[in-house]
């Protein structure tokens, strides 16, 4: 089983450091790193999973909020499935004001 990390989507909320400890908080850029990895392509970081370590890469993958991480089996198969940009909630400025928050920027009242 292989993880594969996208640095450059990650936006530095730190979750997959909470769920596995091969990934580290690097607050200097903002962003994850992963551990022990090779970089396949800019900014693309890759690593074998140890099998007592498979659970919580798992799990740092689906608490991704950009989906930066991916698992693969064996055979190359992703079998962490999140969809996408599940986990974003984006409030544009008319939702907020549909909503009742009158604090925007614009607003004449």
């Amino acid at each position: 089983m292989r993880v594969e990390y996208d640095r450059d989507t990650c936006i530095g909320m730190y979750q997959c450091v909470e769920e596995w400890d091969a990934f580290e908080a690097n607050k200097t850029d903002g962003k994850a790193d992963l551990k022990d990895s090779d970089e396949r392509e800019e900014e693309l970081f890759v690593r074998e999973i140890p099998e007592d370590e498979e659970s919580d890469a798992k799990f740092a993958a689906r608490v991704c909020p950009v989906d930066a991480i991916a698992i693969y089996d064996d055979d190359g198969e992703q079998i962490v499935w999140v969809s996408p940009k599940s986990s974003l909630v984006r409030f544009t400025p008319e939702f907020r004001l549909a909503a009742g928050d009158h604090t925007t920027s614009g607003s004449s009242e």
